[in-house]
């Protein structure tokens, strides 16, 4: 994500992963790659919205 792939240097786009992760409990989703897919796009949506 960043220029020289140090987390650090783009914390809000770490943060907004960890976001999505935590919430909608993709860290351990056993839902396959589709539905995964889904969900990830409608938090997107969600948090933007």
């Amino acid at each position: 994500m960043t220029e020289n792939s140090d987390p650090y240097e783009n914390a809000i786009a770490e943060r907004v992963n960890r976001i999505i992760k935590t919430a909608f409990n993709l860290h351990s989703s056993v839902l396959g790659f589709e539905k995964t897919q889904k969900l990830v796009a409608e938090s997107i949506a969600n948090y933007n919205g």
